[in-house]
This record gives C-alpha cells, sequence and structure tokens, in this order.
C-alpha cells in the first residue's frame, strides 16, 4: 500500500500540463517553484488537465468563479479584443453559447470550483473578428492556483 502512495503523486502531476496564462508556453508539470512564465515574462504559470489546452497557441481566458476575465493569452486577444478591455469583465459579455448561457456559466463556475471534468460547448462570440473566424467551441476546465476555469476557445468541427 506504501507502493503505491508513493507512486500516486507521479501518476497526477503526467496527467496535468503548466501553461502561460498570457503566450500559452507550455512548461514542465513539476513545480519548480516559478511563477512567472520565463519565456514572455508577462503571464503567471498555471496547472490544467493535459489535453485541457491542445494546442499553445489556442485562444484562452482565464475566468473566475464569479464569472470575470482573470486573464487572457494574446491569441485571445487577437479574436476578442485587447486584454485591458476584457479584465475583470464579465464572461458573459465576450461569449454565450447555444445551449443557453445558464449552462455556459454553470459549467465555467463548475471548472473554477475544481471539477475535473472538462466540458465542450458550442459559443458565439461578442466579438466580429470571433464571429467571422465561424462556429466556435469552448473547452472548459479547471486550472490553478488559484482555482480559476480554463476557456479554450477553437473552431468546432463541421459535421461532413
Amino acid at each position: 500500500m506504501a507502493k503505491q502512495a508513493a507512486t500516486q503523486p507521479l501518476h497526477r502531476i503526467a496527467e496535468r500540463v503548466r501553461f502561460c496564462t498570457r503566450c500559452g508556453t507550455m512548461h514542465p508539470a513539476l513545480d519548480d517553484g516559478k511563477r512567472v512564465c520565463g519565456d514572455c515574462g508577462m503571464g503567471v504559470l498555471l496547472t490544467a488537465q493535459a489535453g485541457a489546452i491542445a494546442d499553445p497557441g489556442d485562444p484562452f481566458l482565464v475566468v473566475s468563479e464569479e464569472l470575470r476575465v482573470v486573464a487572457v493569452s494574446q491569441s485571445a486577444e487577437q479574436m476578442f479584443g485587447n486584454e485591458a478591455s476584457l479584465l475583470s469583465h464579465p464572461l458573459l459579455s465576450a461569449l454565450s453559447s447555444s445551449e443557453g448561457d445558464d449552462a455556459l456559466a454553470r459549467a465555467v463556475r463548475r471548472a473554477a470550483m475544481g471539477s475535473r471534468d472538462v466540458v465542450t460547448l458550442p459559443v458565439r462570440a461578442a466579438s466580429a473578428v470571433a464571429r467571422d473566424a465561424g462556429p466556435l467551441e469552448a473547452r472548459i476546465a479547471a486550472c490553478g492556483p488559484p482555482r480559476a476555469a480554463l476557456v479554450v476557445i477553437e473552431l468546432a468541427l463541421r459535421a461532413l
């Protein structure tokens, strides 16, 4: 039993990834105590489930349990507008879902509270640039510390 307990943390580390909230760069999951990205020097390093961000260039927002945007990746700025206009603003002013804003808000709150579920929802963006990109999906997962929701935006796959 002690052997299982000793291997458990390594298993959990392999299932997690550290990423920069600004440039999206992936970093080794081992905790080296660093909190600021060494690549861009601007973002905070957070941890999320492996696979929450498929590509470091994916646009994403980090959102609090109160549904306020607390971090904006550079690629999300290109899609939603500049960081200053998004920070501290309600997520629902930038995104909505055809499944209902309540479903989007519920998924984001659960993730921000630490849910292990990764939820994918169809979303629509308020910005013209994002609307012109085509149908979008949001992959929503927990991240932190501190606890928050990672909302990764990607083009929805269209049925053939």
